[in-house]
This record gives C-alpha cells, sequence and structure tokens, in this order.
C-alpha cells in the first residue's frame, strides 16, 4: 500500500481494499450490463461464461427493434468499414443552412426530421455519409458446443453462475455448469496489444473449443454487426502451432491469430464459423490460448500472437495495479453520509471504465467500445466528458494516446472549412473524418494499431491551454503516491486548499456545496480543488451512465 508523504496514518488510504470493495460480482445474468474487459484500443464484452457464447443474453434494440444488436462485441480504434457505393456522396450532398450569429451557415444534416424509435430517413447521399464509415464488430468469440458434447447450445443449458471482475488485476473470472459439466474460464486483455488471454478448465470429457463468428459491417444505429454471408471473407491458415484467420471486408482487412502451448485444429463450420479445439486435457488442466486481432490483410509470415496467455494475465494484473496505486483515489468508508458508498462507487467504476474505453488513439466514442451509437464515430465534446478527467486525476499518460489525432485529420478538416461563416483551424463533427475506412488507410485516422498506440505524441499539443496547465501540474508530482490534502467541512460545505491558484488570479475562497461528511479522505496526484470539482459533478443529480 502506497504511504503518503505527510506520513500521516490516518491520512493512507488501503488502495487494494477501496477498489476490491467495487469489484463486479454476478451470480444471475444481467441483460444490460455485461462486463467488459480492455485497454482503450480494444474493448471485449462478455457474458456469464465469460466469452460471447450467448449474444442474445444480452440485447439492444438501437433504433430499430426489429432489427436489434447485442451488447457483447469486440471493437477497437482501429476497426471501420464503409459500404460501397459508386458514386460516393459528396458532404455538399448532404448539407442544409442554418441561421447563426454570423450569417447562413452550411451544416451536414439530415433534409428531414427523425426523432425517437424506428429507422432514420433521409435521401440515398444523407443515409450512406450518415452510417459511413462505421466501426466494425470484430467477431464473437464464444465457447463450441463440441465442448459438451453437444452440436448446438442453448441459453437455457447455462446454469447459475459465479463471475467476478477483479479491478485490481483486470482478470474476470466466470464459474458455471453447461449442460452438467462446470467450467472455470478467466479472460483478459494484454494492456499494451490486442491480445486477449483465455484460460478454460472443465471437468467435461470432450476437449475444449472455441467458436468464433465474424459478422459483416453495419450501418445500423445500435447494432454494429450484419450476419450476411456475401460481401466479406473470412479465410482460415494452418501455422505451426497457430491458426490465423483473414478476413475481409470490401476496403477493409484484418486478422485474427490464435495460439497455444497446446495443439490447435481450426474447422471452418460454415463460410464465417469457424472452431478451434484441441486435444483432451487429462485432469481438468486448463487450456490456455491467446486470441489477437491486427489490422490489415495477414501474410503468409503471420504466425500466432506475440504473446503467451500467461503473459497477457501477468501483463493484465501488473498494469492495473499501477493504475489503481498511481494517480488519485478517493476513500469514502468513514463518512456517515448514507450516500457515500454510492458516489464511492461511481468513482471506483467510472475510472475503470473509462480506462478501457476512452484512453485509445482516437477521441473517445459516446458508448465506448461496447456498442455503436453514432454507428462507432466518436463526438469530439465527448474528449471532456470522458478524457479530460484524466490529468485531473493524475493519469495524463491515457490522454495524451489520443490529442495527435488532431493533427492527422488536420489537413483534411481545412478545406470542409473554406466556406461561408466558417472559420479557424480544427473542425467539430462526429466520426474519423475520412470516408474511406480507415482500416484500408496507411497512417490513416483511427488506424495504425499497437505502433500508433505506443509511439511518442507531443504532450497534450492539440489540447487547450487548461488541460495543458492541468496535466502539468499532475506531471509535476512524484511517483510515490502523491500529494494528500484534508478537505475541511464547515457549515455543510467542502473546502480544499489551491492557494497558489487562488493568489495567481486574485479570487476569494469559493467553497463548493456538499453533503455533511460526503468527503473524508483523498488522495494522489489530482490537485485538491480540481477533485473536489469532479467528485460534486458525479453527485450533481446527472443521470448515472452506470445504473
Amino acid at each position: 500500500m502506497p504511504q503518503t508523504p505527510t506520513g500521516d496514518p490516518s491520512m493512507s488510504i488501503d488502495r487494494r481494499a477501496l477498489v476490491a470493495r467495487h469489484a463486479i460480482r454476478r451470480s444471475a445474468i444481467e441483460p444490460g450490463s455485461p462486463i467488459q474487459l480492455g485497454n482503450g484500443e480494444l474493448g471485449l464484452s462478455v457474458d456469464g461464461t465469460g466469452l460471447q457464447t450467448f449474444p442474445e443474453l444480452h440485447p439492444h434494440p438501437g433504433r430499430d427493434p426489429e432489427h436489434p444488436g447485442s451488447l457483447l462485441g469486440t471493437q477497437t480504434q482501429w476497426g471501420w468499414h464503409t459500404t460501397p457505393l459508386d458514386p460516393r456522396p459528396s458532404i455538399g450532398s448532404a448539407t442544409r443552412r442554418f441561421a447563426t450569429a454570423r450569417g447562413s451557415v452550411p451544416y451536414v444534416d439530415l433534409s428531414t426530421e427523425t426523432f425517437g424509435e424506428g429507422p432514420e430517413s433521409g435521401t440515398e447521399a444523407e443515409l450512406w455519409l450518415r452510417e459511413n464509415p462505421h466501426r466494425l464488430m470484430l467477431g464473437w468469440i464464444g465457447l463450441a458446443p463440441s465442448s459438451v458434447g453437444g452440436s448446438e447450445l442453448s441459453a437455457d443449458d447455462l446454469q447459475p453462475i459465479s463471475q467476478e471482475l477483479d479491478l485490481w488485476t483486470g482478470i474476470a473470472e466466470s464459474r458455471f455448469t453447461l449442460l452438467g459439466f462446470a467450467f472455470t474460464v478467466r479472460t483478459a486483455v494484454h494492456p499494451a496489444r490486442d491480445v486477449l488471454g483465455i484460460s478454460i478448465a472443465t471437468d467435461s470429457p470432450h476437449a475444449p473449443a472455441l467458436r468464433l463468428r465474424f459478422p459483416y459491417g453495419s450501418g445500423a444505429w445500435g447494432n454494429a454487426a450484419s450476419w450476411q454471408d456475401e460481401r466479406h471473407s473470412t479465410t482460415v491458415h494452418d501455422r505451426e502451432g497457430s491458426v490465423v484467420i483473414s478476413r475481409s471486408l470490401d476496403e477493409s482487412d484484418y486478422s485474427v491469430s490464435l495460439g497455444s502451448d497446446q495443439p490447435l485444429r481450426a474447422e471452418q463450420q460454415t463460410v464465417h464459423d469457424v472452431v478451434i479445439s484441441t486435444q483432451p486435457l487429462p485432469g481438468g488442466q486448463p487450456w490456455e490460448i491467446s486470441v489477437s486481432f491486427r489490422p490489415g490483410p495477414a501474410s503468409r509470415s503471420d504466425a500466432g500472437p506475440a504473446v503467451t496467455p500467461d503473459q497477457v494475465f501477468e501483463a493484465s494484473a501488473r498494469w492495473w495495479e499501477q493504475h489503481w496505486t498511481g494517480g488519485g483515489v478517493v476513500d469514502l468508508s468513514g463518512s456517515t453520509d448514507l450516500r457515500a458508498p454510492e458516489l464511492e462507487r461511481r468513482i471506483v467504476l467510472s475510472q475503470y471504465l473509462t480506462a478501457i474505453n476512452c484512453s485509445g488513439s482516437t477521441p473517445p466514442q459516446e458508448t465506448g467500445l461496447m456498442i455503436n451509437s453514432w454507428r462507432g464515430k466518436f463526438h469530439l465534446e465527448m474528449h471532456w466528458w470522458h478524457a479530460a478527467h484524466f490529468p485531473v486525476w493524475g493519469r495524463p499518460a491515457l490522454l495524451q494516446r489520443s490529442p495527435d489525432w488532431y493533427h492527422q485529420v488536420l489537413p483534411e478538416a481545412q478545406p470542409r472549412l473554406v466556406s461561408p461563416g466558417a472559420a479557424g483551424g480544427a473542425a467539430h463533427g462526429r466520426g474519423p473524418g475520412r470516408h474511406r475506412g480507415p482500416l484500408a488507410q496507411t497512417g490513416g485516422t483511427g488506424g495504425g494499431g499497437d505502433a500508433q498506440r505506443h509511439r511518442s505524441v507531443p504532450a497534450l499539443a492539440a489540447a487547450p491551454p487548461d488541460l495543458l496547465r492541468g496535466a502539468a501540474a499532475a506531471q509535476r508530482r512524484d511517483g510515490t503516491g502523491g500529494t494528500v490534502r484534508r478537505a475541511r467541512l464547515r457549515d455543510g460545505r467542502v473546502h480544499g486548499d489551491a492557494p497558489e491558484r487562488r493568489r495567481r488570479r486574485g479570487q476569494p475562497r469559493r467553497p463548493a456545496p456538499a453533503g455533511p461528511g460526503m468527503l473524508r479522505r483523498c488522495e494522489g496526484r489530482a490537485e485538491r480543488s480540481d477533485l473536489r470539482t469532479g467528485l460534486l459533478a458525479l453527485g450533481s443529480g446527472h443521470r448515472d451512465p452506470l445504473a
């Protein structure tokens, strides 16, 4: 447990106990809340099997209830697809003029009014531009029926579960029975590579097997998968000790590699349905397998994942421990306020969810890497909603991954701003800024995989000055647990000290309202006043995104 610089034991926080209080534990399926794993670039949502065996247990109607999607998905920051259309519509074919203080300004919009449920309406050009590019759901990875000696599986075959997501390690452990056979599945995502680690232990006499299902891209709202057989291809390559699956969707290509210390056998049951199995393992020995996703077509030299399942689990546990022991945390366990436990839960889970969904190489998407609201396109205001807090909480590196996107998109954004009433050097809008799928680009928007994620990014070069100041202040802190400041309660208000800021700005102390006893101890690299602001915002009555 990190010690505080003050040496005051009463001010130290048992961070592991704090995080452990909010581990996600399930004893039944919660249709609207699948467990999610990720690293900022890759997001994976899983059902009660710790995989994606039963997507129907987590439906998501989107805007079109007749064609629902699923909350279970596998998405990345680089995975995009564009539906072919010849000729491709221009931005100018889908603009409307709006009256502003600067006069009439053209803006991309539908020519019709669309609200509520049901498919959107508009011209062919408008709808195509609205739907493309869309983020790809790269595939479902679940248990194959052959794992229990069957030809198909039903959700009714899944018996009561015991599932826990350990936030301290980022590892999900799922215990369940399937057709009477007991399973224990461990799942994790590597923190620096788009690789899953999977461990399957079972008392079934049958060889464990995974079933991979691959969809076509979808321009629907909320449904990232179109389960048609045409217009995309799935090719299986057996390599020594591994299997590589090559995927091609129009101009978009990616590959999926699987590796294990056990021999692998691949069977393409249907055109986009692949089963990966191994030999029966003695004495309940777990089958460990890693699954890697990469942009671009597979080459002859491609082998299995570069890391083993054990390395994925070890790297995940190491990264998440560093995440929780560095930066700001808040312990409200000593509070007598009845709201304190729920506020503490929201703080911890928000820090987890934004790290896995909103810390990638592009601005955050409204619904993260789980489902495709706005077809997976990101809103630039989400940088403020979902990522600007990272430096405030003493984790500026998570924000530094994405500002370089603005430099990449600027050459294309500037010509679009050369229009009456528009001026400036950066565009505000949705999506990657390209209408050709970024998977087909070299160095294009949203692409680049691991190399892009870990290359040196100018320190918040595209961020506004106040973000730069917050990040610089956070970076000046040392790495021993940071500064600790005690909140003082007077007249039902929380008071935090930031004397340098008040002297510089010449402002009097302006205490923020809060319930008595709401904040007891805080610790980390964030400025105390900024941390207070973030906490009070969480408790200000906004709709709970975690509920």
